[in-house]
């Protein structure tokens, strides 16, 4: 009893039929060592997922904004799991936001795993090839790949820039 009574209150460890299909199970975090207000805000977001899941007249891009605030909240506190899980689920729901498959690349940046990097920020170009800083986080990937000329590349992209100039020459730094 006690298991299912949780499964059945809190929906984003189990989504809805209606919901379950493209949606990754997220389970609860551990909390406790997070600042009291932190905890909170990452409780009142799961709470307001777990009721619009609950919805059914809620849309698909609602429901993914949402997932991606819980993601980011987790991915901003180094709890990676669920913050892959949360920008999983709002790639999923709303497969032409940009910001998920941006954030999703940053977060895999942060975990040191610049493979799946650019196969998210080649996913964000493809939605948006414009936005101005891809070139640089393109570049961090590739320096951690050692892929050197590729990295060089995408760091001259943004150098006449002014507010990614200084990166861009950090990055470039690095490279020689």
């Amino acid at each position: 009893l006690g298991l299912s009574a949780l499964a059945a209150a809190d929906p984003l460890s189990t989504p809805p039929g209606h919901w379950g299909e493209p949606l990754a199970p997220i389970p609860q975090q551990r909390l406790d060592e997070l600042e009291a207000s932190t905890a909170e805000r990452i409780r009142e977001t799961r709470r307001l997922l777990n009721e619009t899941l609950a919805q059914r007249e809620v849309t698909s891009t609602e429901l993914a904004s949402l997932y991606g605030r819980l993601g980011a909240l987790y991915a901003a506190h180094m709890m990676y799991a669920g913050a892959e899980l949360g920008l999983r689920n709002a790639r999923a729901l709303d497969p032409q936001g940009f910001q998920w498959a941006y954030y999703a690349a940053h977060v895999a940046l942060e975990q040191g795993e610049a493979e799946q990097a650019l196969d998210f920020l080649s996913e964000a170009a493809r939605l948006d090839a414009d936005y101005p800083t891809l070139p640089l986080r393109r570049g961090e990937a590739l320096l951690s790949l050692n892929r050197l000329d590729e990295a060089r590349a995408a760091y001259a992209q943004v150098l006449d820039q002014p507010g990614l100039r200084a990166a861009a020459l950090y990055g470039l730094a690095k490279i020689h």
